[in-house]
């Protein structure tokens, strides 16, 4: 059932309702909605912020979802007695790149390229229904950004995503003036 439900949020994804949003405080909130199970398994979470990082333009619970899609999987490679880094810094131009690291083994080589595609997981079948990336690619192209994913040479994997700070009109305007008046298809009978 949770892969069915998964399966058709990602299948219906909604354009986002753009707000504007204190990407520290959502990350905040993230991190909270999995504290207990990362001090059960003694994961550190350490957040470090821009100070001056203005609010991002954006769908606080579209956005919400991919921190804690990528808390979660970050969490799975830990374990246990690891640490995960969020980072969320101004990009070089009007933009916000947020980074989760995580301190576990990392994705193999051959695996990397792959990642982001539904149902694509390096986990047993009972573990992962590789979806979770899959929404997270969908909802930061859906907001203008892009995602990526390297293996640290540190150890353990970093997802990084880009979000402008200002969403594009442009694409609100792209279809032009939508017709006032519609008329429905003839010769059709319900």
């Amino acid at each position: 059932a949770a892969t069915v439900r998964k399966l058709l949020a990602l299948a219906r994804a909604r354009p986002p309702q753009l707000e504007r949003v204190d990407f520290k405080a959502m990350a905040r909130s993230a991190i909270g909605w999995r504290e207990h199970h990362l001090q059960l398994h003694q994961i550190e979470a350490r957040l470090d912020v821009d100070p001056h990082l203005p609010p991002v333009e954006c769908d606080r619970h579209q956005v919400h979802q991919v921190l804690i899609n990528l808390l979660l999987n970050a969490e799975l490679a830990v374990g246990s007695k690891g640490i995960i880094d969020v980072r969320i810094r101004r990009g070089t131009g009007e933009d916000v790149l947020v980074s989760v690291a995580d301190s576990g083994p990392g994705v193999p080589s051959e695996d990397l390229a792959r990642i982001f595609q539904p149902f694509f997981t390096t986990r047993a079948p009972q573990e992962g229904t590789g979806l979770g990336l899959a929404s997270c690619l969908s909802i930061v192209e859906a907001h203008n950004g892009t995602i990526t994913a390297r293996n640290r040479s540190q150890g353990g994997l970093e997802v990084t995503f880009q979000l402008p700070l200002e969403a594009s009109r442009e694409a609100e305007n792209e279809g032009g003036d939508v017709a006032t008046s519609w008329r429905p298809p003839e010769g059709l009978r319900v």
